[in-house]
């Protein structure tokens, strides 16, 4: 099953890497726990370098929480 705005999705951690490349963008500590191996959490694609840093375990749930809120079907796969 094919994520819906995969491409999106894909276009916007680009620009994040590249942007954390360049040193226009910092990792910062999980803004749940503080914990500091952290990953680039989108509320939306088209805001690209607009992110909240989260663990694993926290943007997990954030992604969750962001699909019941939109209604968007789970994809697990």
């Amino acid at each position: 099953m094919e994520r819906k705005n995969g491409n999106l999705h894909d276009q916007a951690r680009t620009k994040v890497r590249s942007a954390i490349l360049a040193g226009k963008l910092n990792r910062k500590p999980c803004q749940k726990c503080g914990a500091t191996d952290v990953q680039a959490h989108h509320v939306d694609y088209n805001k690209p370098l607009d992110v909240t840093w989260l663990c694993l375990v926290h943007h997990k749930e954030a992604d969750i929480e962001q699909k019941l809120i939109h209604k968007v079907p789970f994809d697990f796969g």
